[in-house]
């Protein structure tokens, strides 16, 4: 069209861009386990944008855009093979609170993981956990993740059931569509051999393990989380 404006391309030029954001609860922990690898916190906040005070705030959204910000300055401060395994193994325990405390006070490896599925939406991050417990063996998958969010979930959610069950709780074995950095770091990490260029992102267990006791277990905590549940908007739908 010469001469004039195509209204169809002038509607879609002048729309706002409205970027997915996430809570800034879900940064914090990857910010702070950044600086427990050595990274220098100041120059972390100025190239996600962000503040300490900002991220202080519970209610603060942030650009899903951050964490890719964060990871690959540190990416560029200190290149590492496996900086979502590393990330994971500095994270402790309760640095994501709600769901965390709620996974080790369950009575069993299952009944943790069942949990997490439940409330994984409150944790208002990308993505989606997915248990398939009618399967043999059972299988925890992730969708909606980059690469590195898959890597360093699973790390993570494997890492913290080994400590909480006193070290027995292992996946039989862990798949990722893609192939990390140095996947023999993963098998020596996380007990169990590495599936890579797999159909889903995840781990599978077998019912033994799924079975196992938490060392934590706290039945009447559980039966108020199932009650407040109910009345809990965003919370995800049950699983298995």
């Amino acid at each position: 069209m010469i001469g004039g404006v195509n209204p169809l391309t002038a509607r879609a030029t002048s729309a706002a861009v409205t970027l997915p954001t996430f809570g800034s609860g879900a940064v914090r922990p990857l910010l702070d386990g950044l600086e427990r690898l050595g990274h220098d916190r100041a120059r972390l906040l100025a190239a996600a944008g962000l503040s300490d005070e900002a991220l202080a705030d519970p209610d603060t959204q942030v650009p899903c855009t951050v964490a890719e910000r964060l990871v690959g300055q540190a990416c560029q401060e200190r290149p590492r093979v496996n900086l979502a395994l590393e990330l994971a193994t500095v994270t402790p325990l309760g640095a994501y609170p709600l769901i965390d405390y709620l996974a080790v006070s369950s009575r069993t490896v299952g009944e943790g993981l069942a949990q997490v599925a439940r409330y994984y939406a409150l944790l208002d991050v990308p993505g989606s956990l997915e248990l398939r417990a009618s399967d043999d063996p059972i299988e925890v998958r992730y969708g909606g993740q980059a690469s590195f969010g898959v890597e360093y979930s699973v790390a993570l959610c494997l890492l913290h059931l080994a400590r909480e069950s006193e070290g027995r709780a292992r996946a039989r074995v862990v798949r990722f569509m893609h192939r990390p950095g140095d996947a023999r770091a993963y098998e020596q990490a996380l007990g169990c051999p590495v599936e890579v260029g797999a159909e889903w992102n995840g781990f599978a267990m077998s019912r033994e393990t799924w079975r196992l006791p938490m060392r934590r277990r706290d039945p009447i905590l559980l039966s108020r989380a199932r009650a407040s549940r109910r009345g809990c908007p965003h919370a995800a739908a049950p699983v298995g």
